[in-house]
């Protein structure tokens, strides 16, 4: 089992095919993480990383390029889920127009359709 990041990504996307708006909550909350990393790190003071817990208090003075860094490495993987959720949503919807996906969707749920 890979944890390397597109190992991750596959993941999502196959999640992101039955739960696209669950894959997009994950990818607006990376997005506010890493807009709350900057606005931290502009007003300066102790960052910590992943929420007010946070797993290591950095000092804006000394790690500015890794926060820096950081914050760019999560806005873009939060607009990569938003974009990849908002690609499977509608892939969702063309199948659920088509009949074929009508009937794959009636079956799923049992329903019989006249």
């Amino acid at each position: 089992m890979a944890f390397g990041p597109c190992a991750i990504f596959r993941r999502l996307a196959r999640v992101a095919e039955r739960r696209p708006g669950l894959v997009t909550a994950i990818g607006l909350g990376l997005v506010a993480e890493g807009a709350r990393v900057m606005v931290t790190t502009t007003r300066g003071g102790p960052v910590p990383l992943l929420g007010h817990s946070g797993l290591a208090w950095f000092d804006v003075e000394a790690d500015r390029a890794w926060l820096l860094l950081y914050v760019a490495w999560v806005t873009l993987c939060g607009m990569l889920l938003v974009a990849g959720s908002g690609r499977a949503r509608r892939a969702r919807a063309a199948a659920r127009r088509s009949l074929g996906g009508r009937l794959r969707t009636d079956a799923r749920s049992g329903r019989t359709r006249i």
